[in-house]
């Protein structure tokens, strides 16, 4: 049975699919309208919505300190708590982690949020409050879960070599004297949208805690 299809018809959809390529990435990036104030009002809610909602991406962030060798050390945390009018952060950890030994020596930190939904990227930089037997550190242990209190209590200390996985214990009276909050007092907020008309970046930052500067960057 003889084929009537022209070859421009056969062609054409090969066309069609080479012209939207070209057009994807050849066209320049469309400005968008977006502010500085609509992003930083942005960034401020999503992390605000960290802190209460155990679903949101941005709720465990990476941190990242110094050890004592000045070789760099990271790992995955939970934030705690968020104050924009102090920009300040707040972690729970163990007094007896790594991190808390490395902030001793160098109390400086940055953090990694990572939002897939949004493809929003925050980076973080800031100097580091650690808060022990305290009144802010009370305070937040007030608020933890009585089941979240008893992990303070591990025994050994978090990182000790064990002969066995399940070669630890736990003990509710050492939990609270173990308990540390660590207040990041941003300096330096990043943030970075990669998005299909144009990536956005921009720096937040904070000369002092009730003053917040901003300017867009070159993604």
């Amino acid at each position: 049975m003889r084929n009537d299809r022209s070859v421009a018809e056969i062609a054409s959809p090969r066309r069609r699919r080479r012209s939207i390529f070209l057009k994807m990435n050849m066209s320049p990036a469309r400005p968008n309208s977006e502010s500085l104030e609509d992003l930083r009002r942005e960034i401020f809610s999503l992390l605000a919505r960290a802190v209460a909602d155990r679903r949101s991406p941005m709720r465990t962030p990476a941190l990242a300190t110094t050890d004592p060798a000045g070789r760099p050390s990271v790992r995955t945390v939970v934030l705690r708590a968020w104050d924009p009018a102090r920009a300040e952060m707040q972690i729970h950890t163990d007094v007896r982690s790594q991190k808390v030994l490395h902030l001793s020596e160098r109390p400086a930190a940055a953090m990694l949020f990572w939002d897939p939904g949004r493809r929003l990227q925050l980076r973080i930089d800031g100097d580091v409050r650690t808060s022990v037997d305290d009144a802010v550190a009370h305070a937040a242990w007030s608020k933890v879960p009585k089941a979240a209190q008893r992990l303070y209590g591990l025994s050994p200390a978090p990182g000790v070599t064990l002969g066995a996985p399940t070669d630890y214990r736990f003990s509710e009276e050492d939990a609270g004297a173990n308990f540390c909050v660590l207040t990041v007092q941003v300096e330096r907020l990043e943030a970075l949208k990669l998005l299909p008309d144009g990536h956005q970046r921009a720096v937040f930052s904070w000369p002092s805690p009730s003053v917040c500067e901003a300017s867009w960057l070159a993604p």
